[in-house]
């Protein structure tokens, strides 16, 4: 499977942070982790980005990242 749907950051996208894969996939619903908080750093949303590339999880969908 290729991927070819739509990648959205969660509602706060940050330029600074630590490399991290603590982070989660969810759908078109704004998403908040346990704190109520939306957000992920670039370096977390690249990582997310080429892992759904090379492994897709979706079809013709968009999707959202955020910190767990």
């Amino acid at each position: 499977m290729m991927f070819t749907g739509y990648m959205s950051p969660a509602a706060d996208f940050q330029v600074d942070g630590e490399e991290s894969e603590n982070y989660a996939v969810s759908g078109e619903i704004l998403t908040t982790n346990d704190s109520g908080e939306s957000y992920i750093n670039y370096k977390g949303y690249a990582d997310a980005l080429i892992k759904e590339i090379l492994h897709p999880t979706v079809d013709k969908a968009r999707i959202s990242i955020y910190t767990k």
